[in-house]
């Protein structure tokens, strides 16, 4: 397993927010432009983001308010990354851009000017990340996909938590969307300092 650097080319672009019975998704029209992470010799496109209450992943043991999710198609394989990053409801934090334009996308196209998924992710600096071969968290958990879980946390408005939570409920009451921890069943975890 690679620990090369992640090199993100990110960028504002239109997308279309669903729900998914699982949560809301954002996606974008897949082109030559699509957003693309590298990672080693690998380019990854980004196919979608979406998001989990709480986190699926824990740090130390715990886990977090929330977890978004940036699923990335390999160029060449079509094999699937996943880059994970907890979400701390943080009342300091500034409201971040891709969970706000996801949320308003709820009930409507996503803002005229885009959104830059690169507003989710620990500031340069702090992208130490840890690496795991696992499943996909939604039926069918599909096998085999590469994990990509950033080792530090990105601070979020409670008041964007909770707005998700009602959006996965029934629009009053609060829900969560993720599935419980599962063991680590001998899979081999890398941590990768950049």
């Amino acid at each position: 397993m690679s620990a090369a650097p992640l090199l993100f080319r990110y960028a504002s672009k239109p997308v279309t927010v669903r729900d998914t019975g699982h949560g809301l998704q954002a996606t974008y029209e897949q082109s030559d432009s699509a957003p693309t992470l590298s990672l080693g010799d690998r380019t990854l496109r980004l196919l979608q983001w979406h998001f989990h209450t709480p986190s699926e992943h824990a740090l130390e043991g715990r886990r977090l308010e929330m977890e978004a999710h940036l699923v990335h198609g390999d160029a060449i394989s079509g094999a699937l990354t996943v880059l994970a990053v907890l979400l701390r409801a943080d009342s300091a934090a500034a409201p971040n851009p891709a969970l706000a334009a996801v949320l308003a996308g709820a009930s409507a196209a996503g803002p005229p000017g885009g959104v830059n998924p690169i507003t989710l992710l620990p500031p340069p600096g702090q992208r130490s990340y840890y690496r795991y071969t696992g499943s996909l968290t939604t039926p069918p958990c599909t096998e085999a996909v590469s994990w990509v879980v950033m080792d530090t946390p990105r601070g979020v408005p409670p008041n964007l938590v909770i707005a998700f939570q009602r959006l996965v409920g029934d629009g009053g009451s609060l829900a969560l969307n993720a599935r419980p921890l599962q063991q680590r069943n001998g899979r081999q975890v890398t941590h990768v300092s950049v």
